[in-house]
Formats: C-alpha cells, sequence, structure tokens
C-alpha cells in the first residue's frame, strides 16, 4: 500500500471515530435531556398533589375537638339575632310568659361562656318582661349564669329553649354576648365537667346541670361552680 493510500485510510478511520463520538456524545445529550424532563415531570406532578391537598385540607370542615378545630353541631347562629319580630310575652317553643313563676317543675342550672379565656354569662332577666309582667319559665334573675326553671307543669327542657327566650326578650346589653357567640361555632361545649359530644341545642336541663360553651382557645377544665344554699 502505498503512503498516500495509508494516509486516506487513517483519515477515514479518524473520520469513522470522530461520527462515532459525536453520536455517543448525542445519545448521552438525550438520555440526560429526558431524564431531565423526567425529574421536571416529577416535581410538577408533586407540586400539583401538594396543592391539591392543601386546598382539600383548607375545604375539609375539622371535627377534632381542640385548638383551632370547631365543632361542627348543630348550633345555629340565628338564635342570636335580634327577634323584635316577635311581640314580647307570646309563647316561645310552647312555653309561655306567666305573671307569676311555676312551682311544680323547679330546677335551676349554671350556664357560662368562656370567649377566648374570659367567663361571661348570659345578663339579667331574660325571659322576664317587666312591661307585662310576666316572667317565661326559662328565666334569668341576675347576669351570674343561673337559669331558672319555673313552670307549672312537670316536663323536661333543653338548653336550647332557654337560647330561644334569651333571643326573643333581647335588649342592647343582651346583644353584646350573643354577637360575639354568634360569630363562630363553639370550640368546646362541657357538660358536668366533661367534655359534651352531642348537640349543645338539646342538652337537658337536669337540676344542678353545669353548662361550659367555650369560644375561642379550648379549655383544659371548666371551673367547678357552687350553686348559692338555698337553691
Amino acid at each position: 500500500m502505498s503512503t498516500a493510500d495509508s494516509e486516506q485510510s487513517k483519515s477515514a478511520r479518524g473520520t469513522a471515530a470522530r461520527m462515532r463520538q459525536a453520536k455517543a456524545r448525542r445519545k448521552r445529550l438525550i438520555a440526560l435531556g429526558v431524564a431531565g424532563i423526567s425529574t421536571a415531570l416529577v416535581a410538577v406532578g408533586a407540586g400539583v398533589l401538594l396543592q391539591k391537598q392543601q386546598e382539600i385540607s383548607k375545604s375539609t370542615p375539622q371535627n377534632a375537638i381542640g385548638e383551632n378545630a370547631p365543632v361542627e353541631r348543630n348550633w345555629p347562629a340565628a338564635w342570636a339575632s335580634n327577634a323584635s319580630a316577635r311581640p314580647l310575652g307570646t309563647e316561645i317553643n310552647g312555653i309561655t310568659c306567666d305573671a307569676a313563676e311555676g312551682v311544680v317543675e323547679h330546677t335551676h342550672q349554671y350556664l357560662n361562656f368562656v370567649v377566648d379565656g374570659k367567663t361571661v354569662y348570659a345578663p339579667a332577666n331574660v325571659g322576664i318582661n317587666p312591661q307585662g309582667p310576666c316572667l317565661y319559665w326559662l328565666h334569668s334573675h341576675s347576669p351570674d349564669g343561673i337559669i331558672h326553671v319555673e313552670a307549672p307543669q312537670k316536663r323536661s327542657f333543653v338548653l336550647g329553649q332557654f337560647l330561644d327566650i334569651w333571643r326573643s326578650t333581647n335588649t342592647v346589653d343582651q346583644n353584646l354576648l350573643s354577637s360575639v357567640v354568634a360569630a363562630a361555632k363553639p370550640s368546646q361545649v362541657w357538660l358536668n365537667g366533661s367534655l359534651y359530644q352531642g348537640n349543645p341545642w338539646e342538652i337537658p336541663l337536669t337540676e344542678k346541670a353545669q353548662i361550659t360553651v367555650v369560644y375561642g382557645k379550648p379549655i383544659t377544665q371548666p371551673v367547678p361552680f357552687t350553686f348559692p344554699s338555698g337553691l
């Protein structure tokens, strides 16, 4: 083989080697590109999934009792609205406003609200119409949290009935508290020192029942109440 042929053969082999190297580089670049796209797609997918989970979390009501976890109960906020359309003395849930206190069913309960750590009570004269004068079977005399049940017949009552009477005998002072508790559902409801898991509207007003309705930060335990002697 001549020198010219040898040089030409070497040149051809070099060109072929360079072509193979270039092809190999293209394959590596393609592989890296595919891997990069796959990684990007995984990252985007994970981001979309995380965003979706966050949206679901925000839209899903929390049922657990605890901080920032409102209790999902049948606790209508409408009870706190002004019910001036209902004249004072009108029968409410089968409860009339009588000229004298009933003596057949005579019990007392303690009801307090804890709003962001502060204890507040229903005002005095809930269920009492001084213009009548008349008293509903469920009423309060003082802003001390004591509910007076004084009915002319033997029957059971629930907390929701007292709240309805409170709403219907609303005044400016009474609306001060009712506006606060109407703003949100309670975070906790306690009955006789234990967390109440049922519908608070249906809490029975049994003798010496102690009811605490909490708004805002939950409490670890309500403060026990001592009823005055004579009640």
